[in-house]
């Protein structure tokens, strides 16, 4: 099945929200984005579940749109996207599980042809995040049975303003593993704050966490919302990033690391530390500060690989420095090589076409 969405987008950001089984169109008062329902999309297509609140906990949509096989093995979205222009594009995908669910259910994420990942009915709330560089007016987000039916609860698509992520390599498509706003204990940041509604989930490591919201990003061209820098990790001798639960087997990760001094106190050389990444030093005697008093903001990109864990660790240089590490928020994206071609379609499909917002439905042979 071939979904085509047209004209679902705020004509002022150029989003696209589409919330599954919603009963009607709604604007969520604290992000303000405009979220379409699917319902006339699928008026006899495919089945609605609601989920129970401790599986949508924090969400505000608790909805699931149920793909049946009668209607096929493949159900794409697709997308207009303009040629060259980088996206992120995010599904929610929300399941009722319990020990009765067996055997368990579970089915491919791909964008076109390329295989994002796989989602499993044991994990009841899962987000799975990628960005791309568009390579064509449209683009494919496509769920791939496997075993049971398919289900879906939000997709979104964001055009990226002044971001580069890509800048190494287009032809990857970048993963998100985490995006932490480190030492936010309070709520999760998203739109209006960041305008690419990137969201910044809240930190889970119990370290010393220090905030300055009256800090200033001073003469740099922060990438993240300042919302974001305001808070901080901060240790006397080694901030520690550990995750175990990557993909098995050797596959390349980018990191990216925020900084920002909101000690105003603070001078050249006071906090110097070096930073791993699995043991290797990757950076040397870094410093917020270093050599130019005219900044106190900086980002650091770090390209390493790694099979199945990934450390990242902040280590304070001994040499009579009197502060620990900083960081204010990271993120960690595996790259994946994009495919190029399309999936194949198994049998007849069914095309949704949406002027705005009427669909009509046709049946077509591949």
């Amino acid at each position: 099945m071939l979904i085509f969405i047209e004209n679902l987008f705020e004509l002022r950001a150029g989003f696209v929200s589409l919330q599954c089984c919603a009963p009607s169109n709604v604007t969520d008062p604290e992000t303000k984005i405009s979220w379409t329902s699917d319902i006339d999309l699928f008026p006899k297509k495919g089945s609605c579940e609601n989920i129970s609140i401790s599986v949508a906990n924090n969400l505000t949509h608790n909805q699931a749109r149920i793909f049946g096989t009668s209607s096929g093995n493949k159900w794409c979205y697709n997308l207009t996207t303009t040629t060259g222009r980088d996206y992120l594009i995010r599904g929610t995908f929300l399941h009722n599980s319990s020990p009765r669910t067996i055997p368990e259910i579970y089915f491919d994420v791909s964008l076109g042809a390329t295989t994002i990942t796989r989602v499993n009915s044991l994990v009841e709330s899962l987000e799975v995040e990628g960005v791309f560089r568009a390579t064509n007016d449209h683009v494919n987000f496509c769920l791939v049975k496997k075993e049971g039916n398919p289900y879906l609860s939000k997709l979104e698509l964001r055009p990226l303003k002044e971001l580069d992520y890509l800048k190494s390599d287009s032809s990857k498509l970048l993963k998100v593993i985490r995006r932490v706003d480190a030492g936010n204990t309070q709520g999760l940041i998203r739109h209006p704050y960041d305008v690419n509604d990137r969201i910044w989930n809240l930190d889970a490591i119990q370290s010393e966490n220090i905030s300055n919201i009256n800090t200033i990003v001073s003469l740099a061209n922060a990438t993240i919302p300042v919302q974001v820098l305001h808070t901080a990790l901060t240790d006397s001798k080694r901030l520690m990033f550990y995750y175990d639960d990557l993909d098995e087997g050797i596959n390349e990760y980018q990191i990216i690391l925020y900084f920002l001094e909101l000690n105003d106190s603070i001078r050249i050389g006071q906090r110097v530390f070096d930073i791993y990444v699995n043991g290797v030093k990757k950076h040397e005697n870094f410093d917020i500060l270093e050599n130019d008093q005219n900044t106190n903001y900086r980002e650091v990109v770090l390209n390493t690989s790694a099979n199945g864990v990934l450390n990242v660790s902040l280590v304070k240089v001994l040499d009579g420095i009197e502060f620990g590490p900083i960081c204010n928020a990271y993120e960690i994206y595996q790259k994946v090589d994009l495919v190029e071609g399309t999936l194949q379609q198994d049998g007849p499909f069914n095309l949704f076409i949406s002027p705005d917002f009427l669909f009509s439905t046709t049946v077509e042979g591949v």
